[in-house]
């Protein structure tokens, strides 16, 4: 998914998707956005499933194999 930022204003950036609904985001999480920028959203599979395997092997870790 796409959107533009269309404002920024103190500690919050407001974007619009290209379906026309806008959301904000804190700036923080885009320090360097600019009104008019495009950010691109998507959803990483491959990275959710390795975050998962991850905390499992941590969780096994801490609290052994049984879990």
């Amino acid at each position: 998914m796409f959107a533009a930022i269309d404002k920024v204003d103190g500690e919050l950036v407001t974007a619009v998707a290209d379906s026309g609904k806008s959301f904000a985001i804190p700036r923080a999480v885009l320090p360097d956005a600019c009104e008019g920028d495009v950010i691109s959203i998507e959803i990483d599979r491959a990275e959710t499933e390795r975050r998962l395997k991850n905390s499992q092997n941590k969780l096994k870790s801490l609290f052994g194999g049984n879990k």
